[in-house]
């Protein structure tokens, strides 16, 4: 059995020498190259998301720190959840951070059901590096409020006398001005 303290050693994969002797006989040895790997648990840290109120379609800006002291690739996910207990899968990326606090983002545009299942809506990120060490970011959420649109009256004929079953076409021009369309 062997103790070994990797306390202020650095990340990565060592060596491990075995040596066996005994008086009297031949000395062995026998070295396995990458034997482990030294690494350390990833950690994600002030999460934030801008604007935290808003219409429904408008675009929202996910930010988190991530540090992971050995640098390896991690995959950071984004989820949401409408009663803080059930969570859904958003958004994912692969990253390397290559310093502490290594900012992580995330574009995100959310519809209608977003605002009618909330209008308070939970998010949380989580991460895992490549040898399944993982982390989770504290909770934020958003308060979704309607979504801004303008009603315009494209066509429309003036002087219609409505008799008997004489009908007339109105249109109507719906424009989402968080989307642009």
């Amino acid at each position: 059995q062997c103790i070994w303290d990797s306390s202020g050693k650095a990340y990565g994969y060592y060596d491990v020498l075995a040596t066996a002797s005994k008086l009297y006989y031949d000395q062995n040895s026998t070295t396995k190259e990458n034997a482990f790997y030294l690494a350390s648990i990833p950690t994600l840290t002030n999460p934030s998301v801008s604007p935290t109120i808003g219409g429904w379609g408008e675009t929202y800006t996910f930010d988190v720190y991530l540090t992971d002291l050995d640098k390896n690739s991690n995959n950071v996910s984004l989820y949401k959840s409408y009663d803080n207990n059930t969570w859904i899968l958003i958004d994912s990326k692969i990253v390397t951070p290559t310093y502490s606090n290594y900012t992580v983002s995330f574009k995100e545009t959310f519809s209608c059901l977003d605002y009618l299942s909330g209008p308070i809506v939970y998010f949380k990120f989580v991460t895992v590096d490549q040898f399944g060490f993982s982390g989770e970011s504290n909770v934020i959420n958003i308060t979704f409020t309607y979504n801004n649109a303008t009603l315009q009256i494209e066509s429309y004929n003036s002087s219609v006398k409505r008799y008997g079953n004489n009908y007339e076409v109105f249109v109507l021009k719906v424009y989402d001005s968080d989307r642009l369309v």
